[in-house]
């Protein structure tokens, strides 16, 4: 997995694959519990169309699955933050953003 693939990656899959789940969902975004620091009240959003987070209460914090995780593994490399969504996701890449699907033209 290198860089591009790994911050393709849904970020709400992602968590989710973490066990981590939204507090609130409001359209488009996701709302969670700060996933690497303690908080009362959830300030650290997704945007799902985006696929960026973005974190409050940590000064606006944000980016990509890999700065997520850089930022739950203090002092990882990047090398092993690769390795570890890749243990994560299992090398999936099922929860990748999903394309809109077109319609089907309806043979007459």
């Amino acid at each position: 997995m290198n860089i591009k693939q790994a911050n393709d990656l849904s970020i709400i899959g992602f968590l989710e694959k973490l066990g981590i789940k939204p507090s609130k969902i409001s359209g488009d975004s996701y709302f969670y519990h700060s996933p690497y620091r303690k908080e009362n009240t959830p300030s650290f959003k997704v945007s799902a169309s985006k696929n960026l987070w973005i974190d409050f209460g940590d000064n606006n914090y944000g980016g990509k699955v890999l700065d997520l995780v850089m930022k739950l593994k203090p002092g990882i490399s990047v090398s092993d933050a690769l390795h570890y969504i890749e243990d994560i996701t299992g090398n999936s890449f099922s929860f990748h953003p999903q394309e809109p699907m077109e319609k089907e033209q309806d043979p007459k």
